[in-house]
């Protein structure tokens, strides 16, 4: 009964300590947001570190930000990249002569500033460039934190505007040509935007817990090019009222981001198989990519595969998309499940008029260790050639489908401490 009553004062105390710690750590947490982390005293930075150490494998999705406590462990992952035939964009040579501009948006860590530029492939120049800094991050957002914050997705309108969202930041923003703020529309937008054949923006939106089930839901948001709303459909009553509530009932038990909404991809135009203004949606959670008419709220086909945790659906043809299959596994399934899980990426294409799939760059990938856990992008350019965005290594590929040989890698090289960094990319666009 003693070694029964000490062991429970031991466990108290332990507990005590364990909530002192849990509370420290995260004021800790705060100020460093806040305040930045070079601003924490020795003590404090001792806290912040231990937290990011017990909660790095957690939230892998912060892995290549430039949080002095995480750049180690990230270094361990991009350091090698040159092995992988990865140049950087000052030396990209446009093999496969292409001549489209890409949009591309990145952290630039000489000057402590996010920036976007329009680049020329054929002229390898760049054609223009938006800039915002930490006084813009303070003054802006919610999170105050330059390293947190994203240009995400930028889409240029045709006056040289830049609208985009902000990684965890419960706005829209438009800049203008010179970088200054033209409007901003309080929505919690998250992941990719899409211009309609009307020249609205579709965006995703949420995370909205007010459900019975206490689960996210999220929404399809139409905006137009003033930032003003339009329209605001629920992933959860579409879902439901199309005959998929047992899927989102099932979903949820162990899971609050059932459905984890990142693509919203609009017609802009009518075919055999779908209808002008017809949305195709990615769930990633769900791993579940869908073709769905607002009109008549009606989800006109569906699909959970070959793909698991997949980003990025694009029209390619009047009966063809392509799906960004990320193929993500988590550590713990590797470890027990080695023989079972591919942990390449690659990309699936789907035709509507024969109802196949066929899943392409499978050797490209193995040989190119191609993969991205979350995230990633593509385009297909002149109907055979496909950029790829691999967003968590930092590399862009240029392949030819017809030729996988015929290919071109490039990142965007920047140095911290004297190494290598490939940072991580936020999703590019093509005009």
């Amino acid at each position: 009964m003693k070694i029964l009553k000490e062991l429970f004062a031991y466990l108290v105390v332990l507990g005590f300590i364990v909530l002192v710690s849990i509370g420290i750590t995260g004021h800790v947490f705060t100020k460093a947001h806040k305040d930045g982390f070079e601003q924490l005293n020795v003590a404090e930075k001792l806290f912040y570190q231990v937290g990011h150490f017990f909660s790095f494998g957690f939230n892998n999705s912060d892995q290549l930000t430039l949080d002095p406590t995480k750049l180690a462990k990230a270094r361990e992952l991009i350091f090698d990249l040159p092995e992988l035939q990865t140049k950087n964009w000052a030396d990209f040579e446009n093999k496969l002569n292409l001549d489209q501009k890409i949009l591309i948006s990145i952290l630039d860590v000489s000057s402590s500033t996010w920036k976007a530029y329009l680049l020329s492939l054929d002229q390898k120049d760049t054609l223009h460039t938006w800039s915002i800094d930490q006084a813009f991050i303070t003054e802006h957002t919610n999170t105050k934190d330059l390293h947190r914050s994203r240009i995400k997705h930028p889409y240029m309108l045709p006056d040289t505007s830049l609208v985009f969202e902000m990684h965890k930041e419960e706005n829209l923003y438009c800049l203008d040509k010179n970088s200054n703020l033209k409007w901003k529309t309080k929505v919690n937008a998250h992941h990719s935007l899409n211009p309609d054949s009307h020249g609205n923006i579709w965006f995703c939106a949420g995370k909205d817990t007010t459900l019975p089930e206490n689960f996210w839901d999220e929404y399809l948001v139409q905006a137009n090019t003033d930032g003003e709303i339009l329209q605001k459909i629920s992933i959860y009553s579409l879902l439901k009222n199309n005959g998929f509530y047992d899927l989102i009932a099932s979903s949820a038990v162990n899971e609050q981001n059932v459905f984890h909404l990142n693509d919203i991809q609009p017609s802009l135009s009518a075919t055999k198989y779908w209808n002008q203004g017809d949305l195709f949606i990615s769930l990633r959670n769900l791993n579940m990519v869908l073709l769905y008419r607002p009109e008549n709220d009606s989800i006109l086909w569906h699909s959970f595969g070959p793909w698991h945790s997949q980003h990025d659906v694009d029209i390619v043809s009047d009966s063809t998309i392509l799906v960004f299959n990320n193929n993500r596994v988590s550590k713990k399934q590797q470890k027990i499940h080695t023989s079972v899980f591919d942990t390449k990426s690659n990309i699936v294409r789907y035709d509507f008029s024969n109802g196949q799939f066929e899943v392409l760059l499978t050797n490209y990938a193995n040989e190119h260790d191609f993969y991205t856990d979350i995230e990633g992008s593509q385009e297909l350019l002149n109907d055979s050639i496909l950029i790829i965005e691999e967003t968590m290594k930092g590399r862009y590929h240029l392949v030819n489908l017809n030729d996988p040989n015929e290919f071109e890698t490039f990142s965007f090289t920047q140095f911290l401490d004297n190494q290598r960094y490939y940072p991580r990319m936020n999703w590019f666009r093509v005009y």
